[in-house]
């Protein structure tokens, strides 16, 4: 059986009860790594437990939100399912790359459909890094093409597509949106810093704080830097 290990952040003692309840009853794949209640202590828990999927609560005063403890992670190597009160942080949750996010109060098949969501696309991820390792495979109108990661610069979103631009000058139109293509990449070394652009902070040259701010890559190319990401990048640049 596939395993996920999780962790658990949410002010609320009894919101943490409910859902470690649902999870270890209708999600046998789970393991609750642990539990939180504050974000200093999310914070410290994701960096002890390395877990795949955490369960963040977005409002948690008087320290926060859950997107603040995000912003402590510019790289992080996990993926997030949001819990709010509040229909109208949706559309935050998802710029912020959230793998889905569940309303409160939290009903037991949302929690099991969203484990389900997670398994397909481990399965899937896990599959294309047996089947090519340390590769990225992007699939275009004339068929796939398989990278290194060091060939990538940076993507760019493009409507329905996404422009991957590559080290040796070239590009490719993956048929795929640049939310999409994320799930694709590897989750170290690629990091979201625009609604409209992933960069390989492997190919970063300079972080110029001008302008807003913009990442300068190998190629002199200039990549702004939205305000949602300056500060994690920052503390990533410090």
């Amino acid at each position: 059986m596939m395993e996920i290990n999780v962790v658990l952040i949410d002010d609320e003692e009894a919101a943490v009860e409910n859902l470690s309840y649902i999870l270890q009853e209708y999600c046998p794949e789970v393991q609750i790594l642990a539990t939180e209640t504050s974000l200093a202590g999310g914070i410290r828990c994701i960096k002890r437990h390395k877990p795949d999927l955490v369960f963040l609560d977005i409002s948690m005063p008087p320290e926060g939100d859950g997107f603040d403890l995000l912003n402590a992670f510019p790289n992080r190597d996990f993926h997030v399912i949001f819990i709010t009160a509040h229909e109208d942080h949706s559309l935050k949750a998802i710029k912020k790359h959230a793998f889905d996010y569940i309303l409160k109060p939290v009903d037991y098949q949302e929690v099991v459909s969203s484990i389900e969501q997670f398994k397909l696309w481990l399965k899937r991820s896990r599959a294309n890094e047996e089947e090519h390792p340390g590769t990225i495979k992007l699939s275009t109108s004339e068929g796939v093409h398989i990278l290194k990661p060091d060939q990538v610069l940076y993507c760019k979103a493009n409507g329905s597509y996404t422009t991957v631009t590559l080290s040796d000058g070239g590009s490719i139109l993956v048929s795929k949106t640049l939310k999409t293509l994320e799930d694709y990449l590897p989750q170290k070394g690629f990091i979201r810093i625009h609604r409209s652009y992933i960069v390989n902070m492997a190919k970063v040259t300079r972080l110029l704080k001008r302008d807003g701010g913009a990442l300068e890559v190998t190629d002199g190319t200039l990549i702004p830097v939205s305000e949602n990401y300056r500060e994690g990048l920052q503390e990533l640049f410090s």
